[in-house]
């Protein structure tokens, strides 16, 4: 969970991890990050981030819970705290 979330400040912090976990996505095999109702795909990443809905159920707008899907331990890495 990003720390307050639901401000300008945590929705920032969230992106700048997204952004970290993107960037280092081949070293810790991450495959897709979700967060902030956008999806990026390291198998599409050319098409950049796009619009994410949930398959069920219509979008609504949830808390900063970032997905990711890795099969890497995020433990080891101390440089997204």
């Amino acid at each position: 969970m990003i720390p307050a979330w639901n401000t300008a400040a945590g929705r920032a912090r969230g992106w700048q991890v997204a952004r970290w976990l993107q960037k280092n996505a081949a070293t810790l095999k991450v495959k897709y990050i979700i967060f902030d109702m956008k999806v990026w795909r390291a198998y599409r990443s050319s098409q950049g981030w796009q619009p994410y809905t949930p398959r069920h159920g219509s979008p609504s707008r949830p808390s900063a819970t970032m997905t990711t899907f890795t099969s890497a331990s995020l433990s080891n890495h101390s440089s997204i705290r």
